[in-house]
């Protein structure tokens, strides 16, 4: 008997362990998420600036952009928000798209400042 909660005492001593760092890990993995929409935002408005001939200091909006955005990308098809449900914006021509303040607070535990590099 005393083996059997020993081994459930070894176990949950694992899992509580465990759990966190792959909280953490989850949290990074939509991160990137996050970061890889930033990107892909950022090419849209040089495609939408270079189609268009708009110059520096023009706020292009998310339906501009969206016609150079993947169909298949999470930024398509939630029309403009991250995966924490904020909007991505406003958008300037030769100025890279900034990750929400309210994103970056959630990921904040997850990965620091100079992850987001010229996003934040």
């Amino acid at each position: 008997m005393i083996e059997i909660v020993v081994v459930i005492a070894i176990i949950g001593m694992m899992i509580i362990i465990v759990f966190p760092m792959a909280w953490v890990g989850r949290k990074r993995s939509r991160a990137e998420k996050v970061l890889n929409d930033l990107s892909a935002l950022d090419s849209a408005i040089h495609q939408y600036a270079a189609d268009t001939g708009r110059g520096s200091g023009f706020n292009p909006v998310f339906q501009d952009l969206k016609k150079y955005l993947d169909k298949k990308s999470y930024v398509y098809r939630s029309g403009g928000k991250d995966l924490c449900g904020n909007l991505y914006g406003p958008f300037v021509v030769d100025t890279p798209p900034r990750v929400p303040e309210k994103t970056h607070r959630y990921f904040s535990s997850a990965v620091d400042d100079a992850y987001w590099s010229i996003y934040h």
